[in-house]
């Protein structure tokens, strides 16, 4: 969960409560972001003590219950929602959104390069409607499942999937054999995306991370083109992270999902380059970090790199970048929560 230091530090919260208060609306911030939904918290005296840190002491709870939930406004499905927490909630998955669409688009211009075909990228309302179909689905080629077209040499070395340049072994679940072909062996190596699902089930379990094969998001994984290659590297990254915060948690699938998408639009981000020409800056991860330090905007060790991009497009003002409409992205602010 972002937080913005000035906003806190400038805040009534901070000026009129007292330390007990504050430090249990931190907790309960924390606690909203991992809510369903995002930004809200039940409203019982007892959850609420428990997430603020005051355990089965309620009445303790009570005490600073009122300056621990300033901002916090009851809403018709019986919730508390926070303003601010619920913007950073909607800031963070627009990002997201915007992250998976640079993704498509690079993957729908890699299918093009790679059949012959013409196939339009979608708008970003498009793309996020729950209607979005996949406009590559119907377009096998007459090729025999488990078989790929060969690859033209137009196509820049950096696409995912590409079949060439050095690459790791992908394991076939099919018949327990690795495929030990070279460049980044994608979904065709598999067979079919549910089988290379089943494949990346099977290394998410041997790290402890329990998973169905039909799950959305690894049957997601394999039609985006990932490797066994970045998933393993997405999950030596969530472990890391695991780490470095001295969280007890156990690892799970949606933070390697988290990570893996990070990994996929790097990927993406020289493709678009590549099959498009140079480009603006705002529309590949290299520009926009290359943008981002002329304005002496710098990505950290581990910021999530769509937060990274929010605060380029801050700093770099009103322009086609930020697009702002329905739905739309909208760069961090900064005001009091």
């Amino acid at each position: 969960m972002p937080l913005d230091v000035v906003r806190l530090r400038d805040s009534d919260l901070a000026a009129l409560e007292s330390p007990e208060a504050c430090w249990a609306a931190v907790l309960l911030w924390c606690a909203s972001w991992h809510q369903l939904p995002a930004a809200s918290l039940p409203d019982d005296d007892r959850v609420l003590s428990q997430l603020a840190g005051f355990g089965r002491v309620v009445k303790e709870w009570l005490r600073i219950r009122p300056g621990a939930l300033r901002g916090w406004i009851k809403c018709g499905d019986g919730r508390l929602y926070h303003p601010v927490v619920a913007e950073k909630a909607r800031e963070a998955w627009s990002a997201k959104q915007l992250q998976r669409y640079r993704t498509e688009c690079a993957r729908i211009k890699k299918h093009n390069q790679r059949h012959g075909t013409s196939i339009l990228c979608p708008s970003v309302d498009d793309f996020v409607s729950p209607d979005y179909a996949d406009p590559t689905q119907g377009d096998k080629r007459g090729l025999s499942p488990g078989t790929s077209p060969p690859c033209p040499s137009n196509v820049p070395r950096e696409m995912p999937s590409k079949g060439q340049g050095e690459g790791q072994g992908y394991v076939n679940p099919s018949n327990g054999g690795i495929a030990t072909g070279s460049g980044r062996e994608g979904p065709d190596a598999a067979g079919s995306p549910p089988a290379a699902a089943a494949t990346f089930a099977e290394a998410l379990a041997g790290h402890g991370i329990a998973c169905r094969p039909v799950d959305a998001r690894l049957l997601r994984w394999a039609e985006e083109g990932a490797t066994m290659a970045d998933v393993r590297q997405a999950i030596v990254k969530a472990a890391d992270r695991r780490r470095r915060e001295q969280s007890a948690q156990p690892l799970n699938v949606g933070l390697v999902d988290v990570i893996l998408a990070d990994i996929l639009a790097a990927h993406a981000a020289p493709s678009v380059v590549a099959a498009g020409g140079a480009g603006d800056w705002w529309d590949t991860a290299s520009g926009i970090t290359a943008h981002g330090a002329t304005l002496d905007v710098h990505q950290g060790e581990d910021e999530p790199f769509p937060y990274f991009k929010a605060r380029v497009f801050e700093a770099a003002g009103d322009g086609p970048w930020i697009w702002n409409a329905r739905g739309g992205f909208f760069p961090m602010r900064s005001a009091g929560p």
